[in-house]
């Protein structure tokens, strides 16, 4: 193989092996939009890894069963500093429809009707959900 030949295969074939290696097809993402519930908690994040393109959505998620998981807050990133609200569960409804307070966060993008699991690095506060809570993060990685 020449190397010019070696490197085409590395440009087109590399991203595909590494979001291919991460992508868990036993989870379950429920399709629905978050729920305005009354309560949230927001988050700071502060920069995105080089893979992640304008337009990518960012999911906050939490788990219903063993491996189904609902949205409970989304934003687009549009390449700069965001915020994000997370919405807690209405109590008073019969449906968990968001966090409890103390419950972990889960995160993922979605690209390519795929849905990749990220890990936090958090400047201030931790990766569970607080009523009224405020938290920082300072980068999401795809979760190794």
């Amino acid at each position: 193989m020449t190397m010019g030949r070696f490197f085409l295969f590395l440009f087109c074939f590399f991203p595909n092996l590494i979001i291919g290696q991460v992508y868990d097809s036993s989870i379950y993402i429920d399709n629905r939009s978050p729920v305005n519930t009354g309560t949230n908690m927001t988050i700071a994040i502060m920069d995105m890894p080089i893979y992640f393109n304008s337009g990518d959505t960012i999911f906050s998620l939490f788990k219903t069963e063993e491996y189904s998981y609902s949205v409970a807050g989304m934003t687009i990133w549009k390449g700069e500093r965001l915020a994000i609200a997370l919405w807690g569960d209405d109590t008073m409804s019969n449906v968990k429809d968001g966090f409890s307070d103390s419950e972990p966060i889960y995160w993922a993008f979605k690209r390519d009707e795929l849905y990749i699991l990220l890990e936090p690095y958090y400047r201030q506060g931790e990766n569970y959900f607080k009523v009224n809570g405020l938290a920082i993060i300072d980068s999401l990685t795809i979760f190794k």
